[in-house]
């Protein structure tokens, strides 16, 4: 395999997105309530998606 295309290469990566989306889900200028809401919120979507991975492997 040669060097991906500029066209795929200009094509956001999503798992890159998530993991952007996961540090600002939590901010400086938030109050502890809703930290620790975005924390919890953040372990619920890892959590579903570890399942998801284990239901994947099973079928």
């Amino acid at each position: 395999m040669g060097p991906p295309s500029v066209s795929e290469a200009n094509v956001p990566n999503p798992t890159l997105q998530k993991a952007e989306d996961k540090q600002s889900t939590v901010s400086d200028h938030m109050t502890p309530r809703e930290k620790k809401e975005a924390i919890l919120a953040q372990r619920g979507n890892e959590t579903q998606k570890k399942f998801a991975d284990a239901m994947h492997e099973i079928h």
